[in-house]
């Protein structure tokens, strides 16, 4: 995709990856970072997003009570600085 956005002039590619850290093993990982950096290298602006939070995700993980939706990160971070 990346090679044909290059070739039909495309000025700027937002890819919508994860949030995770960057030095682990894991494919699922590795395969987000090797896009990024596929894209990166190309020439073509870029914008990489690493949401770690999806509402609709969150519908199916954790029960609404009293009309409210609770989570708890502990001290882990929220998004990305």
């Amino acid at each position: 995709m990346v090679d044909a956005a290059k070739k039909a002039g495309v000025k700027h590619i937002v890819h919508l990856g994860i949030f995770g850290e960057w030095d682990c093993t894991d494919p699922h990982f590795v395969w987000h970072q090797l896009i990024e950096r596929y894209i990166e290298a190309s020439g073509i602006a870029w914008t990489h997003l690493h949401p770690n939070v999806f509402m609709e995700n969150l519908l199916g993980l954790l029960p609404i009570k009293d009309s409210q939706l609770s989570m708890f990160w502990g001290d882990r971070r929220v998004g990305q600085p």
